[in-house]
């Protein structure tokens, strides 16, 4: 997401940029692809980048006819106005005319018909997933070996457990979600891909059998948040997802093909359930950041890969019982530790990476450092180079840091030099 791509903001400008009216620039993603970006939700926000528009286009995905670029008024402007009683081209206009409507109207219906419709929202019953239309029709639905874990999914679903677009390039959509069964704990979770009509195309079962330094074993684990992103000419996506074992120790992150296959996987001591992708280099690859905490270290962390060489595992300290075994070293570009506040130091056993995003210029992370007593977090700012920039206290930190003071269990009012001492304690460690 550097700084120096244009962003072409809303439909109005992804159309002019076309050449094309905003119904066609629409029909365009729809139909054949156009690399468009949003925010979830039904009024999220819509933007795309223009060099990413010129690759589809020098790919040749656009198809467009006067059926798409041209509505009803257009169609009029085009024809000539004659005297009374004459037309320019008399009969064979007339039936030509016949014909190509019946052309257009035939294509209409194949493609209405013919064409799986993407979803437009999701329905979730006791043991199936149920895809609507923009009507709240059902399109289609699955049913699943055992009923849906209750409590995990919101009546809405979010982009956390379901993704719907296109894949492999071609003309159908594919429904991506998480699938949590009621015994999770024991069965584990399972990443669906479902075909334009419901039927799943594959399925990726997150984690593995992996053991520690001490001699534990891990092998059930479940699903977390998944992305969406384009890594190659032809733009056929690549899937992320992140999971973790149900203790939440150890964390897998997984990079998978249109078709399911692994292309890169990382393992982690902790976990890392706060992920997000964007080109910080500006060298036309979107880097993976993954946030959460390091158990060995007790601290909140956030790790930077190029997907094209993701593997390994995190390297800890020497004699950490929780180093995991037969990994290479992980392979990250960077690797960023949050200092523990004296909030975490008094009450948690860790602090976390609550929430990650990333704007034009900054990395934002949120570290939770209380879990359980108010919700005291701060927030730390980053350049695109991952060089920290300020640190933001939040009312519920100073709120509980003063709860703490008045309680007797802080010796010390919050000041600027401790303020100043958080921001100087984050370490960013590159390859």
């Amino acid at each position: 997401m550097s700084s120096q791509r244009r962003e072409l903001q809303g439909w109005d400008e992804i159309a002019a940029y076309l050449g094309v009216r905003r119904r066609a620039a629409q029909n365009y993603e729809k139909e054949h692809g156009l690399p468009v970006r949003r925010l979830p939700g039904e009024k999220g926000r819509v933007w795309a980048y223009a060099d990413e528009i010129d690759r589809w286009k020098e790919l040749g995905m656009e198809t467009s006819t006067a059926r798409d670029d041209h509505d009803e008024s257009d169609a009029a402007d085009t024809v000539t106005t004659l005297p009374p009683g004459r037309t320019k081209f008399g009969w064979r206009w007339r039936a030509g005319a016949v014909l190509i409507a019946a052309g257009i109207l035939g294509y209409g219906l194949w493609a209405r018909i013919g064409r799986p419709q993407a979803p437009q929202d999701f329905r979730l019953e006791r043991q199936h997933i149920v895809a609507l239309d923009d009507h709240g029709g059902e399109l289609w639905r699955f049913g699943f070996p055992e009923p849906l874990l209750r409590g995990l999914y919101p009546d809405k679903l979010t982009s956390r457990f379901v993704w719907t677009g296109n894949l492999d390039g071609d003309s159908d959509p594919e429904t991506l979600f998480a699938y949590s069964p009621h015994n999770w704990q024991s069965a584990g979770s399972t990443l669906y891909c479902f075909s334009g009509t419901g039927t799943p195309k594959w399925e990726f079962k997150p984690g593995s059998r992996v053991v520690d330094a001490s001699g534990a074993v891990y092998e059930t684990f479940g699903a977390g948040p998944i992305l969406t992103f384009s890594q190659s000419a032809l733009h056929r996506a690549r899937v992320l997802i992140s999971s973790a074992h149900t203790l939440s120790y150890p964390g897998q992150l997984a990079i998978l093909s249109a078709e399911g296959s692994v292309l890169g996987e990382y393992w982690h001591s902790g976990h890392l359930l706060r992920i997000a992708i964007a080109d910080l280099d500006s060298d036309g690859v979107e880097e993976v950041l993954a946030g959460g905490v390091n158990n060995g270290y007790n601290r909140a962390t956030l790790v930077v890969f190029d997907p094209r060489r993701m593997t390994g595992a995190s390297t800890q300290r020497p004699g950490d019982p929780t180093q995991l075994q037969g990994f290479v070293p992980g392979t990250e570009k960077a690797v960023i530790w949050f200092p523990r506040s004296c909030i975490t130091e008094l009450d948690e056993p860790f602090n976390r990476v609550n929430m990650l995003s990333v704007t034009k210029s900054l990395v934002e992370v949120n570290i939770s450092e209380a879990h359980h007593e108010g919700g005291a977090y701060l927030i730390y700012d980053f350049d695109h180079q991952l060089r920290p920039l300020r640190v933001t206290v939040s009312d519920k930190f100073l709120k509980r840091h003063r709860e703490l003071e008045l309680g007797g269990r802080l010796k010390h009012s919050f000041t600027t030099g401790e303020k100043e001492a958080l921001l100087k304690g984050v370490e960013v460690i590159r390859d």
